[in-house]
């Protein structure tokens, strides 16, 4: 059978299929788990973060026990807002970024948490 009769039956070819060694897909693995780590962890940076600009006043006023006690209530409050899906990850990346002026980037090996105008 052609190709124009293939079509015609609407044939679709298989899927192609590579050979990789151990050591390529251990490779990959490892690059793959570290950005994802890298990637969930710069997301889970706008929690803390979000709480400490939001209630630094009120935490401030607490005893270290109470303020870290308080400060943990709050970002599974917010937490929970997100679980709910009254705000996203990428809603309070953008806040941070526009309200404050906060960037909060990953690659695949590094995090940073840097000012818009470039510090660190």
């Amino acid at each position: 059978m052609n190709r124009a009769e293939r079509r015609k039956q609407k044939v679709k070819r298989t899927e192609p299929v590579y050979n990789l060694t151990a050591s390529q897909l251990e490779g990959m693995k490892t690059d793959i788990t570290n950005e994802a780590i890298c990637k969930a962890f710069a997301l889970m940076v706008a929690f803390p973060t979000m709480v400490i600009h939001d209630k630094f006043d009120q935490l401030a006023e607490l005893p270290d026990a109470q303020r870290v006690k308080r400060m943990g209530e709050m970002i599974i409050d917010l937490y929970d807002s997100y679980d709910r899906d009254y705000v996203s990850i990428r809603d309070l990346h953008e806040w941070l970024r526009d309200e404050v002026g906060v960037l909060v980037e990953y690659d695949s090996r590094n995090i940073h948490v840097k000012l818009q105008n470039g510090e660190r």
